[in-house]
Formats: structure tokens, C-alpha cells, sequence
């Protein structure tokens, strides 16, 4: 799936920082929803939610906006929307639903600063999809 590992392993080697609540996140958040709503096809995405905890105000939080687009299957996520995300500032990240599972269970893409910090994480996820239980 990851046919790039040294994304995954600098993800995971990443240190986690908490910031106090900063009201740009919705912002943030907002902008990138109506950028996301330009950028891709309207079959290929539904509803668009800002999740995790820079969703809530005045609580402490990773300073990295999390949003949750749903999609009416990973495939479209594969052979659409993938191929616009992916190198336009995102990196895509997939996760099987098993190891050594070929299924897709989960899609996220993330994006840097200049610094290279993440400051966006958007995840698709069909819906119906467990996933959509968490907003």
C-alpha cells in the first residue's frame, strides 16, 4: 500500500506537541474544506467534517487539523482522488485492513509547513464506515 516507507517512518518518528487552543484552527480548517470542494469532483466526495481535538475550544490539542471527508468507496480514494492530492502539498498515507491485507481500510493525507511540521491531516472514509462513528 505505502509504496513509499520512509513516509510512514517519519510519521511515526515524529514528536507529539501539545499547544493551547488556537481559533485559527477553524479557520484552517474551513479554508481547507472549501479548497478540498475545488480541488476534487463532487461524486468522488460527500460531507466534510473538522475532527479531533483542535475541533474543540479551549482544549489543549496536537496542532495538526484533522478533517474527515466522506467518499463512496476507498477505490474512488485510490484511482481519483489520490492522484489530485498526492503531491499537491499532500502525502498519502493508506492503511490495510490486515497485515498483509491488500484491502484498504483507511485513507488519511497529510500536509506540511515549509518547516515541515504537519499541519493537516484529512482521512476519507466512506460512509457508513466505523470511521464516521468517531464525529
Amino acid at each position: 500500500m505505502n509504496r513509499h516507507p520512509d513516509r510512514v517512518l517519519r510519521a511515526r518518528s515524529e514528536p507529539v506537541v501539545l499547544a493551547e487552543h488556537d481559533p485559527s484552527w477553524s479557520t484552517l480548517f474551513e479554508e481547507e474544506r472549501a479548497r478540498l470542494r475545488r480541488l476534487l469532483p463532487g461524486f468522488a466526495i460527500g460531507r466534510i467534517e473538522h475532527i479531533g481535538s483542535t475541533a474543540v475550544p479551549g482544549l489543549v490539542a496536537k496542532p495538526i487539523v484533522d478533517l474527515m471527508v466522506e467518499t463512496p468507496d476507498y477505490e474512488t480514494v485510490r484511482h481519483v482522488i489520490a492522484p489530485i492530492l498526492d503531491g499537491d502539498t499532500f502525502v498519502v498515507f493508506w492503511r490495510p485492513v490486515s497485515r498483509g491485507d491488500a484491502g484498504i481500510d483507511d485513507a488519511w493525507f497529510v500536509r506540511r509547513a515549509q518547516d515541515g511540521t504537519r499541519t493537516l491531516r484529512v482521512q476519507f472514509g466512506p460512509a457508513g464506515s466505523a470511521l464516521w462513528e468517531r464525529v
